[in-house]
């Protein structure tokens, strides 16, 4: 083996490392968010694995119109579902095997068409992402988003490099984050089409690439084609009122300025969020990057695949800012999840171009690799010290199964109802772990039944605190309190009996 592959295996596994470290907290203390959708997740994966019922839609999503995303986080999650006995545990173990893959990935996929430097410098600034970190703590759908990028980008580079037919792969990757954020999979698809009318102008690509292409695009849609089939065009006509109207503005001038800070607020926070910039001037890290980007793309002894390639990172946030122009209300963060890879994938091409100008240049680079060095040593170990023992309230698993023993160890033999108030209103992740948890220990799933014995579980509202004593004012009445307590975690209970006449 040459002694330059034996180095970037050293220097590959140590980012690796490095990336692990701050994601692994709820994979070493398995006490993680386990709120509304982590609820309802695993209960579709129940329905997959142990109902034996095979869902064609996912999520509702859609702001205003009102649609689904295709069901494919529900088959994944079928997975660890399966391999921890519906253990919620599972979903963390995917989600940190996901995210340190999203490294690896990188860094064995793009030191080819990159560089080993590039490679290096950009796995590392994936490993030290803050958002990246954050985002693979818990599971939810659109934080896979970013893996599928990596795939996503890699594809760009084999159309650039003229290997058309990997324009299938590019498009069916488009199609994929469908099943996880829909939004992300419309608007990048209207940019990437955007991207490749130009190349295939310029490059004469064949038409048949373009149809296979869009067969691509289409095949992960096919349960969601189904599902409208059956259902009267549903998610058709919920994509079309979100694009073309909005019920919250009218759009005069004023409203529309509205939604265009409210676009430009997320994209600029999105920006930052992707990098360790607690000691960096927010300034200097666009001011570094547009100059680096231009001066790549003008560059004459530059490759023109990677000047190719530099140019679409470079530009690829601004065509998306304009996609998401016509769309007339405000945007979420996790729309645009997959722009942070596309940035420090950019900054670690820009960094090793600017290392080769000179002692000046060599300084700022190292300086700012030091400062996000010293961002990240310090995030990584207050997590470590700090939230490795953090036991999370009522947020958390933790939190929620020591409420439900604390009620059956109350009960003892006796069977009981239980009525649970939680601030969604929605009670999915109660009613998972009531199967999960409370039947395989305790043998009895609790009915929400007035019982001559019955429990209230209250998960008090932290905004209005006073608020579930409207529920039990108008819902509940019944009952002589017999006993009343508040957990550490914050959950309240109440056990009542029901008078006898």
């Amino acid at each position: 083996m040459k002694k330059k592959t034996i180095i970037f295996l050293f220097v590959a596994v140590a980012i690796i490392i490095l990336a692990a470290l701050p994601r692994s907290i709820e994979f070493i203390n398995k006490n993680y968010l386990f709120g509304f959708d982590q609820g309802k997740h695993w209960l579709a994966a129940k329905s997959i694995v142990v109902d034996h019922k095979l869902p064609l839609i996912g999520d509702e999503v859609g702001g205003r119109g009102g649609f689904f995303q295709g069901p494919g986080w529900y088959y994944l999650l079928a997975i660890p579902f399966f391999l921890f006995q519906g253990d919620p545990y599972g979903a963390i173990v995917l989600m940190f095997i996901m995210s340190v893959a999203i490294i690896v990935l990188f860094l064995f996929l793009f030191k080819k068409y990159l560089g080993e430097r590039e490679t290096i410098l950009g796995g590392y600034f994936l490993a030290i992402s803050p958002i990246l970190i954050i985002n693979s703590r818990f599971a939810w759908p659109p934080f896979i988003i970013p893996f599928l990028t990596v795939i996503y980008l890699w594809f760009v580079i084999l159309v650039l490099e003229k290997k058309y037919y990997s324009i299938s792969g590019l498009f069916f990757i488009i199609g994929l984050m469908s099943h996880f954020e829909i939004a992300t999979a419309g608007t990048l698809f209207i940019s990437t089409v955007f991207f490749l009318s130009i190349i295939g102008i310029k490059n004469k690509i064949p038409f048949f690439y373009i149809i296979f292409g869009a067969v691509a695009f289409l095949i992960p849609f096919l349960p969601l084609f189904i599902f409208d089939f059956r259902h009267d065009f549903l998610n058709y006509k919920g994509i079309m009122d979100t694009i073309t109207g909005s019920k919250r503005y009218v759009g005069t001038p004023v409203e529309y300025f509205k939604i265009v800070s409210n676009h430009w607020m997320i994209f600029f926070d999105e920006f930052f969020r992707a990098f360790q910039v607690s000691y960096i001037p927010k300034i200097y890290i666009i001011g570094f990057l547009v100059a680096g980007a231009i001066a790549i793309i003008l560059d004459k002894g530059i490759r023109q695949t990677k000047k190719m390639f530099v140019g679409f990172l470079f530009t690829l946030p601004i065509v998306l800012f304009c996609v998401f122009l016509f769309y007339k209300d405000d945007l979420w963060p996790w729309w645009i999840s997959e722009l942070t890879v596309v940035y420090v994938v950019l900054a670690g091409i820009v960094c090793v171009y600017a290392w080769q100008k000179g002692l000046v240049m060599r300084i700022l680079i190292v300086s700012i690799i030091g400062l996000m060095s010293v961002s990240y040593i310090q995030g990584t170990y207050y997590s470590l010290t700090k939230e490795l023992s953090d036991y999370g309230g009522t947020k958390k698993i933790k939190g929620k199964t020591d409420a439900i023993d604390a009620i059956y160890k109350d009960a003892g033999p006796e069977q009981f109802g239980l009525y649970i108030f939680t601030p969604p209103i929605y009670t999915y992740p109660y009613t998972y772990i009531l199967w999960w948890h409370g039947q395989k220990q305790y043998g009895y799933i609790p009915p929400e039944e007035k019982k001559e014995t019955f429990y209230l579980l209250i998960e008090p509202d932290p905004v209005v605190q006073w608020r579930h004593t409207g529920w039990i004012e108008t819902v509940i009445k019944d009952g002589v309190i017999e006993k009343s307590w508040q957990l550490p975690s914050g959950f309240i209970i109440e056990k009542r009996k029901m008078e006898r006449l």
